[in-house]
């Protein structure tokens, strides 16, 4: 007849499985972030250093427990016993990779937008349909292009493009256009992203802010007028071309910059409003 497990014997065998499902839920939390963080490539060193953290604390103490309450040296003779508990590090480190992932995704979060699909929200805009944002601007565009020669489509979806459709302005800048050393109006700063030898970089740069939208598009206009680096835009007749030559000046750091705002253009049928109508006699 065997013994009956006294309760000390019995409290230090859960305290050991305790310890052991920790140690391994800490070694496969550690892991899966690090494997899930390379396979949706952060987008900062700050990024990479959280992922890191996770990986070396969660493999380091899990290691340090499982060797503590497990005795796992034993284990590493056994080649089913191997497999097993790597089955079990990664099903216990799932709620530890649910974590990582979140502690990575937070400062993801705070570090800021591009200018465009990112940028903050603007109060009240959110709801407003593509069909009501070109109406509200289509007839200001035309008179650009009729003062500017800068097609009404070109401006159009560079507005809907920069500003996603306008929820997202700050300063009511609809085009993203920086503050230079040439700009003596308002400001505004902005966290966002630049495209910097092939990588995605978060930064806080200073845009041009405009007390309403008319005031935005004059500047806009204004300002392709004035640059010299968008002489080539004006040999352009159409809003195509002025996409694809806008790009090749270097308006954006974004390689695909033209071909988006081509299928803005192209998905709304914006070069109808290339046509102007006819000034009243």
């Amino acid at each position: 007849m065997s013994e009956p497990i006294s309760g000390t014997a019995a409290g230090v065998a859960g305290w050991k499985i305790i310890g052991g499902l920790a140690g391994m839920g800490a070694i496969g939390g550690g892991l899966a972030t690090f494997v899930v963080m390379s396979m949706t490539k952060p987008k900062s060193d700050q990024e990479w250093r959280v992922a890191l953290i996770c990986t070396l604390v969660g493999s380091i103490g899990g290691g340090a427990a499982l060797v503590r309450y497990l005795g796992i040296q034993h284990w590493v003779q056994d080649p089913f016993g191997m497999v097993a508990m790597l089955a079990v590090v990664f099903t216990c480190g799932l709620p530890a990779w649910g974590a990582g992932t979140c502690a990575v995704q937070i400062p993801r979060e705070a570090q800021g937008r591009r200018p465009g699909r990112d940028r903050p929200r603007c109060k009240g805009a959110d709801l407003m349909p593509p069909t009501s944002f070109i109406a509200m601007l289509a007839k200001a565009a035309q008179e650009c292009q009729r003062v500017t020669g800068i097609p009404a489509s070109f401006t159009l979806a560079q507005a809907a493009l920069e500003s996603s459709w306008g929820a997202r302005a700050p300063g009511n800048n609809l085009f993203g256009v920086k503050a230079d050393r040439s700009w003596k109006g308002k400001t505004v700063d902005v966290p966002t992203h630049e495209v910097i030898r092939g990588k995605r970089v978060a930064i806080v740069d200073t845009f041009r802010a405009y007390e309403s939208w008319a005031e935005c598009m004059a500047d806009h206009a204004r300002f392709f007028k004035v640059n010299p680096r968008y002489a080539a835009c004006f040999r352009e007749t159409t809003g195509e071309g002025w996409a694809r030559a806008a790009a090749a000046a270097g308006y954006a750091t974004d390689p695909d910059y033209a071909q988006k705002l081509i299928a803005v253009m192209r998905g709304r049928n914006m070069a109808q409003y290339d046509v102007l109508p006819r000034a009243a006699a």
